[in-house]
């Protein structure tokens, strides 16, 4: 469930520069640079999402993070950054290769 409600200024943006998508990118990666601490204290084994250059999620499951994010705007969404939890980070991730 997310702790977050749908961010007041994600609006409906037909089209867009790759400038912009560049510019709000970096703003979302730099908020989280800027309070990686905090966030993680607010957020324990959630994963978290910066959006609209301030606006942070956090959600107990991949799957209810990507229903909120199904809510946005196309432009919110993909210039969103998302950072998974903890344990999640740390797991190994076997490919489609076999292991002898």
């Amino acid at each position: 469930m997310p702790t977050a409600s749908r961010p007041r200024n994600a609006t409906v943006r037909p089209r867009w520069t790759a400038e912009e998508a560049r510019r709000e990118k970096q703003a979302n990666k730099d908020h989280w640079s800027r309070h990686e601490s905090e966030f993680r204290q607010r957020f324990p084994d959630h994963w978290i999402v910066i959006y609209a250059g301030d606006q942070v999620s956090g959600f107990s499951s991949g799957e209810s993070l990507i229903q909120h994010m199904n809510t946005l705007d196309d432009f919110t969404r993909g210039c969103s950054y998302w950072i998974p939890p903890a344990s999640e980070r740390k797991a190994h991730f076997i490919t489609n290769a076999r292991r002898r």
